[in-house]
């Protein structure tokens, strides 16, 4: 794409459907690692795996299609097209629960999934050789510059996922006497949380030909190539829709519906509560969203486009965890945890053995009812509470603090009310807080700590926050007028009449 330029929205790409599918898989696994290990270790193995597989394949791809259109029916990208699928699906399968990652020397669990990310690292390596010193077309200068850029950041990814991927086969076989160890996925975790330093790097600082910053500022459309914001907002908006698929299989997807009259009221319940929280949160995050590209962050600022492509995948992260914890909150419910649950009524509160579904395979612990139902009532709340955190950041980042302030701005007395938006700010953290609470306070709640009370209790919560943005655009609404200017359709907001 070039500067000034039309961007058109492309046509349904039946290839990007169809590479999406694999993360349907991907998030099915994730779940797996929250359900086996409701612990700490397990968050970090989550977001281990969660994060080189989202940066690594999905974000680094439609970046490189929001701005270069390569070519397609020649064997030589059919073979890397499929090579990098196969990359993908080796990294997605062998993302397992804890317990079989952590044990390197007996699993080659681990060393398979460092090496399919270090294939993906590899095939974006390649594609941006080829744009910068093979093929391009278009502007050549900016195309060499911005392909030299993601290629220095991919290079670092790539050296760090290859010390994980060395260290896990040199691991395997070993003698570990059965010991954990942890140290190739704390690798991949590092990997995820220092690229978007390198590409701030790269991008914001690295000073290019000798030039000074001023002097980068004021050509920059000669460094650097331009996205496409309308094609990449309907990407992020597709892969939301993903993570909260992984909510909607969670809920539709139970073995072992109980017969008992008790617990089948409440598991109906709890699945409703899933249900209707579900379709709200997407409801919530498209309310959340600007109606046009240009209200976009990735076209506000550099920074906010840059903070959003960050925080769009801590949010979808969270997504997957509220997901999950509709699939435990259910499975308590289910035939096999009834009669447990009976079983521990008659035996007191002393532990009992705990079978945890997985994606395949299930974890057992000993663990009472009531830590059980206390991991996954923390689990759930701060996946909720999270998940409205940064959907308000994301918010933030589309408008920016001035619009806020134009839209409380009365064009005919000239006076700006904060009254009434304080209110809707204040009513909006008191929510999040209310949900992140119950994960401190639920031994506080006695008769009303039941699991399906709780699914409740999220639902009510947002519902609390659509009503919060829908008297947001009663009350302070924002007009929009759309302009022609050198033949380029803009976009001018202007304050509350």
């Amino acid at each position: 794409h070039k500067w000034g330029e039309h961007q058109p929205l492309p046509h349904v790409n039946w290839g990007d459907l169809f590479y999406d599918l694999f993360y349907v898989a991907g998030a099915y696994n994730l779940s797996a690692i929250i359900k086996n290990s409701k612990n700490w270790i397990g968050l970090l193995y989550f977001f281990a795996c969660f994060g080189p597989s989202y940066l690594n394949f999905w974000a680094t791809k439609s970046i490189l299609d929001s701005r270069f259109k390569l070519p397609q029916n020649d064997v030589v990208h059919r073979v890397l097209e499929v090579t990098w699928l196969c990359s993908l699906a080796t990294a997605i399968l062998n993302i397992r629960p804890v317990e079989d990652m952590s044990h390197p020397s007996e699993n080659s669990e681990t060393f398979l999934f460092c090496l399919g990310n270090l294939l993906g690292v590899f095939h974006m390596c390649l594609y941006n050789i080829e744009i910068g010193f093979i093929w391009v077309e278009g502007d050549q200068q900016a195309s060499k510059w911005t392909s030299y850029m993601e290629f220095k950041n991919e290079f670092w990814t790539f050296l760090i996922t290859l010390a994980a991927t060395i260290w896990s086969r040199v691991l395997y076989n070993s003698d570990l006497d059965g010991k954990a160890h942890h140290g190739p996925m704390f690798l991949m975790l590092l990997s995820w949380l220092v690229k978007p330093f390198h590409a701030y790097y790269y991008y914001f600082i690295e000073r290019i030909d000798n030039l000074s910053r001023e002097e980068m500022m004021r050509n920059f459309k000669n460094y650097l190539v331009p996205i496409n914001v309308g094609y990449l907002t309907h990407r992020y908006g597709e892969w939301t829709m993903l993570m909260l698929g992984e909510s909607i299989l969670s809920l539709l997807i139970v073995n072992d519906i109980t017969e008992h009259k008790t617990y089948r009221r409440k598991y109906f319940s709890a699945f409703y509560a899933g249900i209707l929280s579900t379709i709200l949160l997407s409801l919530l995050f498209y309310k959340s969203q600007p109606d046009i590209p240009d209200h976009h962050a990735t076209r506000r600022t550099r920074n906010s486009g840059f903070l959003y492509a960050w925080i769009i995948q801590l949010y979808s992260a969270a997504l997957i965890i509220v997901g999950v914890s509709y699939k435990m909150i259910l499975t308590e419910y289910t035939d096999e945890y009834a009669a447990k649950s009976q079983k521990e009524e008659t035996t007191s509160s002393t532990p009992y053995h705990v079978r945890v579904l997985a994606a395949e395979e299930d974890s057992s612990y000993y663990m009472t009812k009531e830590e059980k139902h206390s991991k996954i009532v923390g689990i759930f709340g701060l996946g909720l509470g999270f998940s409205f955190i940064f959907l308000n950041i994301m918010l933030i980042l589309h408008n920016g603090f001035t619009s806020f302030h134009d839209r409380c701005l009365s064009s005919k007395t000239g006076h700006v009310s904060y009254f009434a938006p304080s209110l809707l700010v204040i009513g909006n953290i008191a929510v999040t807080a209310l949900i992140m609470l119950v994960v401190f306070y639920y031994p506080l709640l006695g008769d009303y700590s039941e699991l399906y009370v709780v699914a409740w209790l999220g639902f009510f919560a947002i519902v609390l926050q659509v009503v919060l943005r829908v008297l947001g655009d009663i009350y302070f609404p924002r007009s929009i007028i759309m302009i022609e200017e050198d033949g380029v359709s803009k976009t001018l907001t202007v304050s509350n009449p």
